[in-house]
């Protein structure tokens, strides 16, 4: 009776292992599609980005930053850091 049980137990490790192999091998299948659609989707998902302008806003934010840093006492750049540094992600392509 106990080596009946055995081999039931055995059976079932065996399917179990059976399906986690066959999982295993389901997801490398869809992680390499995956992998091999995310240049075409990522090249929808982000439009090109215009390298000046985002020079531009960043030496924009370089100058309010150092404007900051000579006036630590003026309120006013905190918002003005914050416009700049959106201008500057959207320019850049940064989210």
């Amino acid at each position: 009776m106990g080596s009946r049980r055995n081999i039931g137990y055995l059976l079932l490790v065996l399917i179990v292992a059976g399906a986690a192999v066959a999982f295993n091998l389901y997801a490398d299948d869809e992680a390499q599609k995956i992998v091999e659609n995310a240049p075409e989707e990522q090249a929808e998902a982000s439009p090109e980005i215009d390298q000046a302008r985002c020079e531009r806003e960043q030496a924009e934010f370089e100058t309010i930053w150092d404007a900051s840093i000579e006036n630590p006492n003026d309120p006013s750049y905190e918002e003005r850091l914050e416009i700049a540094l959106t201008e500057v992600n959207a320019a850049c392509g940064i989210e």
